[in-house]
C-alpha cells in the first residue's frame, strides 16, 4: 500500500504545500491557505480562491507523470498477474497517477478536475477549465460552489474508510509513505502498528514521527528511491513464503532497517 504526499509530484513540476525543496517553492508560502483554502473564509474570499485553483489547474494540466508514477504502473501491472493487490492512497489533488495509468487511485483530499455545490454536495468533472467563482451547480442550481479538493476546516470524507484500512494491515502487508510530511492526514497511530511493515521515503524525515516507528527510512526523490523499495517489498514477500507466520507471542518481533540515504 502507498500513501503518498505532494513530494512525490515534485519531479512534474507541481509544488509541494509545505516543505521548499531544491526547484520549487512550496505554495503555502507564496499564498494563505487561509485565505484561498479555508472553509471558514471561503465564502468571503471566493473570487481568490478560485483564482489560485484556477491557476494550480493549469498547472496540473501542464505537468506530467514522472518515472515514479510510471513505475508504480509497471509494478502494479506485475502485482496483478501475481495475484497480489498494489493499492495507491494519495493526498495529493492531482491526476498523475491516472494518467500514468494506475488503477484504482484513492484521493483522500479530492480531485482538483472536480467542482462541488455546496447546497447538495453535488460534484461534477470539469476538467482543467478556468472556472468563475459565480458558477452554478450543473444539478441542482446551487449558486455556491468550491472546487472539489478537501479545503481546511472541511471534513474529509475518505479520511474515516482509509483509518479503517490502514488500521486493517498485517504482518503479510507493506505500507509504502512517500512525499508527504506527515502534517495533516493523521497517520502517526498507524504507525505503532508493530505487525506490518513500515517504509518511509522522501527527502527528509519528518519531525513528527519518531524514527524508530519505521522499518525502513530511505531518503532521497521518490524516482531515486523507488526501485530500492520494490527491492525491499520483494524480499518481505519472499521472506513470507520461506517462513511461517510466528507465534502470537512472537508478533511485533521484527528487524529493523538502516536508513538509506540515496
Amino acid at each position: 500500500m502507498f500513501f503518498t504526499g505532494a513530494g512525490t509530484s515534485v519531479e512534474s513540476g507541481i509544488p509541494t504545500f509545505r516543505v521548499d525543496t531544491k526547484n520549487t517553492t512550496a505554495f503555502w508560502n507564496a499564498f494563505d491557505p487561509l485565505k484561498v483554502c479555508d472553509m471558514l473564509t471561503f465564502r468571503t474570499n471566493r473570487e481568490e480562491s478560485f483564482s489560485f485553483h484556477n491557476a494550480f489547474r493549469k498547472a496540473v494540466e501542464k505537468a506530467q507523470p514522472n518515472s515514479f508514477h510510471h513505475f508504480v504502473k509497471q509494478w502494479q501491472d506485475e502485482c496483478k498477474a501475481r495475484n497480489i493487490q498494489l493499492i495507491v492512497i494519495t493526498q495529493n489533488v492531482d491526476d498523475l497517477f491516472e494518467r500514468a495509468g494506475v488503477d484504482d487511485v484513492l484521493h483522500v483530499h479530492g480531485d482538483i478536475r472536480y467542482m462541488q455545490c455546496l447546497g447538495r454536495n453535488h460534484r461534477w468533472f470539469v476538467g482543467f477549465e478556468n472556472l468563475e467563482y459565480d458558477g452554478k451547480c450543473l444539478v441542482c442550481d446551487c449558486r455556491v460552489c468550491k472546487p472539489g479538493v478537501v479545503f481546511f476546516n472541511e471534513i474529509a470524507p475518505m479520511y474515516e474508510p482509509v483509518l479503517k484500512t490502514l488500521k486493517s494491515l498485517s504482518r503479510r502487508d507493506v505500507l509504502v509513505v512517500m512525499g508527504t510530511s506527515c502534517t495533516v492526514f493523521p497517520i502517526e497511530p498507524i504507525l505503532h502498528n508493530g505487525s506490518v511493515k513500515k517504509i518511509f521515503s522522501g527527502l527528509q524525515l519528518p519531525e513528527n514521527v519518531h524514527e524508530a516507528l519505521w522499518d525502513h527510512v530511505i531518503l532521497g526523490q521518490c524516482t531515486e528511491t523507488i526501485k530500492h523499495i520494490k527491492t525491499i517489498v520483494e524480499e518481505h514477500h519472499k521472506d513470507l513464503t520461506d517462513n511461517p507466520p510466528p507465534k502470537p507471542m512472537e508478533r511485533g518481533k521484527f528487524r529493523r532497517g538502516k536508513k538509506v540515504v540515496l
